[in-house]
């Protein structure tokens, strides 16, 4: 029996995209994925995922829309229950470090509003909800953000030898790019803490 169609629409450089496909792997999932043209994106999603739905990614299941990175890892885990990405002992702590993720931290990837760059994902790797021997939904979301960071090398001084950086590099250990130190002017980096 063969398994769902899967089709995943994105874009290059997008970790929501990362995570999707992260979860996808995870799960033993076969999958088609399709970027669009950054700009031109915007009409494309809409078309398959309906009014108001421009960003990605999406994911077509047997050509049934799915959008946003949390809308697709729970119809993954529907879809194939194990492995599971929510644990059941920490589901929902998994589910608001996942909501935060992809709410508060996703927009740093995008943005790097200075100010949150003194995250630390110790307090959630100490209570388990990230950094197990398995990913949960919350890893994959955390980690495709730290990963984007991690392109910037402004940034990594910031989160080399930290937690931060062992979570993106352990999800995502492929992940091309690279914008070498100086790109941004003195001072506008925050130094780092020991």
């Amino acid at each position: 029996m063969a398994g769902p169609e899967l089709i995943l629409h994105g874009l290059a450089p997008s970790h929501p995209c990362l995570t999707v496909e992260a979860a996808l792997r995870y799960k033993g999932l076969a999958y088609e994925r399709i970027d669009f043209t950054p700009g031109q994106h915007v009409a494309e999603m809409q078309r398959i995922y309906g009014e108001g739905k421009s960003t990605v990614p999406g994911l077509l299941i047997d050509g049934e829309p799915v959008h946003s990175s949390r809308a697709i890892l729970a119809a993954l885990e529907e879809m194939v229950p194990a492995p599971t990405l929510y644990p059941e002992a920490i589901a929902g702590a998994v589910r608001e470090a996942e909501r935060w993720g992809d709410e508060e931290l996703q927009d740093l990837g995008r943005r790097l509003p200075w100010g949150a760059l003194h995250f630390r994902p110790d307090a959630l790797a100490a209570e388990g909800i990230i950094g197990g021997e398995e990913p949960t939904a919350a890893d994959l979301q955390i980690a495709s953000t730290l990963r984007i960071l991690l392109v910037v090398g402004d940034l990594r001084p910031l989160l080399a030898g930290r937690p931060a950086q062992a979570l993106a590099r352990r999800w995502f250990p492929d992940y091309a790019g690279d914008i070498p130190a100086g790109a941004y002017p003195a001072g506008w980096v925050p130094a780092r803490e020991p």
